[in-house]
């Protein structure tokens, strides 16, 4: 039976993608702006790259390696984005964070508030020390939203992901479980 996991924010919710999220993964994820600073993200991206990513999510999740919500608006249940923790190392308790969004919904506050709402589950359910990010150093929003989250840069990595031919250089940021309780206290 699967677990059904709803994480509450304001304004959005996350859950774990399901079969039914394929067709509107596939039309926000499909836009070139989207793929452009995300490693793993195709373009163009169609309906099988969205069933094979839904099909992957599920077997790490059991395996607890890979934490994949979709970000959907409250009230409408429009699926609107993505976050996750990937690269999930259990004994060493951190994970690296990775988030887009549906164009047409930037600027809106969606992404602070899904990386709040998935570091709350990193620290508290997942029970990590530790999330890790990295933006392509061109994305300097994706930087933005980091800093105002209370991640800290840590380092420029040179030439360090090949996307589409060209390598990139990257930008590291990270956040401590502390920090985060810190910054969130109420």
């Amino acid at each position: 039976m699967k677990k059904t996991v709803k994480l509450q924010g304001k304004n959005i919710y996350l859950s774990r993608y399901s079969l039914a999220d394929i067709d509107t993964l596939n039309k926000a994820a499909s836009h070139k702006d989207i793929s452009r600073w995300m490693s793993e993200f195709p373009h163009p991206y169609n309906l099988k790259h969205a069933r094979e990513f839904i099909s992957r999510s599920r077997k790490k999740w059991l395996d607890k390696t890979e934490y994949n919500f979709s970000i959907k608006l409250k009230g409408s249940d429009e699926l609107i984005g993505g976050v996750s923790l990937v690269n999930v190392n259990n004994k060493q308790k951190m994970a690296e964070l990775g988030y887009w969004l549906d164009k047409v919904h930037w600027g809106q506050g969606y992404i602070s508030e899904a990386v709040k709402t998935i570091l709350e589950y990193a620290f508290n359910q997942v029970k990590l020390h530790r999330v890790y990010a990295r933006v392509f150093t061109p994305n300097l929003a994706s930087a933005r939203v980091l800093e105002k989250s209370g991640f800290r840069f840590e380092g420029h990595e040179i030439k360090s992901i090949l996307k589409n031919g060209r390598w990139y250089d990257m930008y590291r940021f990270a956040i401590l479980e502390r920090d985060f309780k810190r910054k969130n206290k109420k």
